[in-house]
């Protein structure tokens, strides 16, 4: 579990840590659910009826924004080849990053998604 807690540690810290990890999604996703009811108009019932999908998809392409980055530093600094050769089950590692990616970028975005 010591494996876990570490890769769950060491991601979260990469993703609030230098670069606007966390914090890009959140501003796009803000961004975008801003400027495209304006695009769309005043009209009340096609926003009513357009709400909840543009959400979903204005917070999945922000989710999409940090998915290249999830294993982007472990292959620069050469930890992606340590944690295959490590005994920890890589399934483990990926469980402990996809954690770490919730916590840092998905709970901000639905609870900045809902109601």
């Amino acid at each position: 579990m010591s494996v876990w807690r570490a890769a769950f540690a060491r991601d979260f810290a990469l993703m609030w840590g230098g670069g606007a990890g966390a914090v890009a999604p959140l501003g796009f996703f803000f961004g975008a659910t801003l400027l495209v009811p304006l695009a769309m108009g005043p009209d009340r019932a096609m926003l009513e009826s357009a709400g909840p999908p543009l959400l979903w998809i204005a917070a999945a392409l922000a989710v999409l924004m940090t998915l290249e980055r999830l294993f982007q530093a472990d292959i620069e600094d050469g930890s992606l080849e340590q944690m295959l050769l490590s005994p920890a089950p890589l399934e483990l590692i990926v469980l402990a990053k996809g954690a770490a990616l919730w916590c840092a970028v998905g709970a901000p975005l639905a609870l900045a998604a809902a109601p």
